[in-house]
């Protein structure tokens, strides 16, 4: 049986960046995934632009803003309502490109479809097993598969606070930020009654695209029990982002 240096369990953005580097060592790798590593990604992904300035690869980014801002205040009053500026530019990956540039370096690798179903260790090395019955032995595996992994054990079973969010593309009567303005946290609970402001706080994440057209979407950062789509779509979101436009 072929022993690989390393195996990698998933083919999504963390695992294709874990590949990308490791391609560059002389190791023998492989990827086991349900989804093959071409299937197009479904979420939005921003970074401070600096990181990929570090990197060369500024060019990835779709859209930039120089005016970043958060509000951490009550909204009820001018100090209250007043912006905490960055001083960072923030970008908005374009993912195509990202991910075919993640492809390009990960070449070389070979991407099975297969499922992880048990993973035994002995002699130093890791035998995959998957439901497929094939079995893999690695001097490591990377678990690159997502939060909802099997093979993540954590230390405590219940009560494990879950971040969730809710987000759309469109057009507004009235914008919701400024012209090119990205806000990366508006936690300003002015539009909320008592009891709601005793509920799981969630906060506004909204960027000017450009052509009237902006980004927005209701993030709850850390909750048990998570907070629903449900509620982030029709109480929190809805009501958070009406307040906030008329405002």
């Amino acid at each position: 049986m072929e022993i690989l240096d390393i195996l990698i369990l998933g083919s999504g953005p963390a695992a294709l960046c874990l590949a990308s580097e490791l391609a560059k060592q002389d190791l023998i790798i492989k990827g086991i995934s349900t989804k093959s590593p071409n299937e197009k990604w479904e979420n939005t992904y921003g970074i401070w632009a600096s990181e990929l300035e570090e990197l060369g690869l500024e060019s990835l980014l779709s859209h930039r803003w120089c005016e970043t801002v958060s509000f951490f205040g009550d909204g009820e009053n001018k100090k209250g309502d007043t912006p905490t500026k960055h001083n960072y530019d923030y970008g908005l990956i374009n993912q195509e490109a990202f991910q075919n540039e993640l492809l390009k370096k990960c070449k070389g690798i070979e991407w099975l479809n297969e499922t992880a179903k048990d993973i035994k260790e002995k002699n130093k090395l890791s035998e995959v097993i998957c439901f497929s019955g094939l079995k893999l032995k690695a001097r490591l595996v990377i678990d690159a598969s997502g939060h909802r992994s099997n093979f993540v054990k954590r230390p405590v079973q219940n009560e494990i606070a879950q971040q969730a969010a809710y987000g759309i593309v469109g057009k507004f009567t009235s914008p919701p930020v400024n012209k090119e303005q990205f806000v990366l946290m508006d936690f300003r609970p002015n539009h909320l009654n008592n009891e709601e402001k005793l509920s799981s706080p969630s906060f506004l994440y909204a960027m000017d695209l450009g052509n009237e057209t902006f980004f927005v979407e209701e993030t709850s950062l850390a909750s048990y029990p998570a907070l629903s789509q449900e509620n982030l779509k029709k109480k929190d979101f809805t009501k958070d982002l009406i307040a906030r436009v008329l405002r």
